[in-house]
C-alpha cells in the first residue's frame, strides 16, 4: 500500500511537472523569506547577548566625594560583582592615550576637567535593562555622585527591537505557513480535477477514502519537503553573499548561519505544510 501511494504520488508529479515545479519554487521562496528573518533575529539576539555581557555602570563622582564610602555602599548590592576606581589623574592619562597625536589640545584647557569614576561590573544574571535601571536610580541618589551612565539608550533600543522582531516573526511565520498550505492545496486540487473521472471510477468499485487519498498526500508532502530543501540551498547562497559583504565592511564580525537542527525543522515544516494543504484539498473533493 505504501509503495503504491508513493509510486502514484510520483506519477502525479510527473504528469504535472510544470505545476509541481512552480509550486515547489514558490514554497521555497516563501520559506526562504522566513529563513532570512530567522537568521536576522538570531544574529541580533547573539549581538544583544554579547553586548549584555559587557554592560557595566559608570558612576562619575563629585570633587568632594568619598570614594571609599561609595565603594563600600555600592559593593553591598546583590547585583554587583566588581568595582574599579579610576582617579582623575588616571582618567586623564587614559584620555591622552586615546587622543594620540591630538593630546596637545588638553594643554589649552588648564586644570584636569575629568572626574574620578567607579566602573561597576554586574553579575551575569543581572545584565539586563530591567535589572540595571533600578540600580542606576539608586546610585544617582547617593551622596557624592555626579552622574551615572550605562549605555541605556542602545540597551533599551536593542531590547525593544528584539521584542518587535519576535512579534513580527510570529505573524510572518503564520502568514507564510497559510500561504504554503494554500499553494499546495490549490496545486493538488488541479490534479484532482484532472483525474476526476479516474477517482469516480475508483469510488464506484469500492476504493476507500484512504486508498484514494494516499497518493495525493504523498504528492503534497514531497512538494513541501522539496520546497523546504530548495529554500535551504537558496538561503545558504544568500547568507554567503551577505556574510562576505558584512566581513568586508565590518572585519571581525561573522554572522551565524542557522543551526542544523533548525534546517531540519524547515524541511519538516515544508513536509507538514505540504501534507496539510493536500489533506485539506482532498477532503473537500471527496465530500463533493
Amino acid at each position: 500500500m505504501i509503495s503504491y501511494h508513493l509510486r502514484e504520488g510520483l506519477r502525479n508529479i510527473s504528469r504535472n511537472k510544470l505545476l509541481a515545479i512552480t509550486a515547489t519554487f514558490i514554497i521555497s521562496i516563501s520559506m526562504m523569506i522566513f529563513g532570512i528573518f530567522l537568521i536576522l533575529f538570531l544574529n541580533l539576539n547573539h549581538l544583544h547577548q554579547s553586548w549584555a555581557e559587557r554592560v557595566q555602570i559608570t558612576v562619575y563622582l563629585k570633587e568632594d566625594a568619598d570614594e571609599s564610602n561609595l565603594i563600600e555602599i555600592i559593593g553591598k548590592e546583590k547585583e554587583v560583582a566588581e568595582i574599579f576606581y579610576t582617579s582623575k589623574e588616571k582618567a586623564l592619562i587614559e584620555f591622552k592615550k586615546e587622543l594620540g597625536r591630538d593630546k596637545d589640545i588638553l594643554y589649552s584647557i588648564g586644570n584636569n576637567p575629568l572626574p574620578s569614576s567607579l566602573d561597576i561590573i554586574l553579575k551575569k544574571e543581572y545584565r539586563s535593562s530591567e535589572s540595571v535601571e533600578p540600580l542606576v536610580i539608586t546610585f544617582k541618589r547617593l551622596q557624592g555622585v555626579e552622574e551615572v551612565h550605562y549605555g541605556e539608550n542602545w540597551v533599551r533600543d536593542l531590547t525593544a527591537l528584539l521584542k518587535g522582531l519576535k512579534i513580527t516573526g510570529l505573524f510572518l511565520g503564520t502568514l507564510l505557513a497559510f500561504g504554503v498550505a494554500f499553494i499546495i492545496s490549490n496545486t493538488i486540487r488541479l490534479t484532482l480535477y484532472a483525474r476526476q473521472e479516474e477517482i469516480e471510477i475508483m469510488k464506484l468499485i469500492g476504493a476507500t477514502k484512504g486508498f484514494i487519498r494516499g497518493p495525493f498526500l504523498v504528492e503534497g508532502a514531497l512538494q513541501g519537503i522539496c520546497g523546504g530543501a530548495l529554500s535551504i540551498l537558496l538561503l545558504y547562497g544568500f547568507y554567503h553573499i551577505i556574510a562576505y559583504e558584512i566581513n568586508t565592511r565590518f572585519p571581525g564580525f561573522h554572522p551565524d548561519f542557522l543551526a542544523p537542527s533548525l534546517l531540519i525543522q524547515i524541511c519538516l515544516s515544508g513536509l507538514f505544510l505540504g501534507f496539510l494543504g493536500s489533506f485539506s484539498s482532498i477532503e473537500r473533493f471527496l465530500k463533493m
